[in-house]
């Protein structure tokens, strides 16, 4: 991981008011965070390498912090075609799921963020999967 403090973290989530980061929880708690959405980035994105690269793989590190710990929840929603519900005397409810949910992106504004330094490799759908290599 890059070098990424918790005070510069607390900074950068402070001037945007994202208070999930300010209740997240103990600094140890913070840098945990910051090391799991680092290593989700590496896994998931290739990058160019630069120091536009390096600024915008930083900035994503700390934007994803507060959110990666709900990475599986987030898969399983995309996952949902549609969901319908019945009351006909019982409760009921019917789950439909996408074909093909592992082309889906749980942080798609991640994904955009790194979209001018990733170096994709085209799965033959129109589809860009990258990876970070280091």
């Amino acid at each position: 991981m890059m070098d990424i403090t918790v005070a510069e973290a607390d900074a950068y989530h402070t001037l945007r008011g994202n208070e999930d980061w300010q209740y997240f929880g103990t600094d140890a708690e913070k840098l945990a965070a910051l090391y799991r959405a680092s290593d989700y980035i590496r896994a998931t994105y290739r990058t160019a390498t630069g120091d536009d690269a390096d600024l915008l793989v930083r900035e994503s590190v700390i934007r994803l912090a507060p959110m990666i710990d709900t990475l599986a929840a987030k898969r399983e929603a995309a996952a949902i075609k549609t969901k319908k519900e019945s009351l006909d005397g019982v409760l009921a409810e019917e789950t439909t799921y996408f074909d093909g949910i592992a082309d889906s992106d749980p942080f798609p504004d991640i994904t955009a963020l790194l979209s001018r330094v990733t170096l994709g490799q085209s799965n033959g759908r129109g589809l860009n999967i990258i990876k970070v290599v280091r």
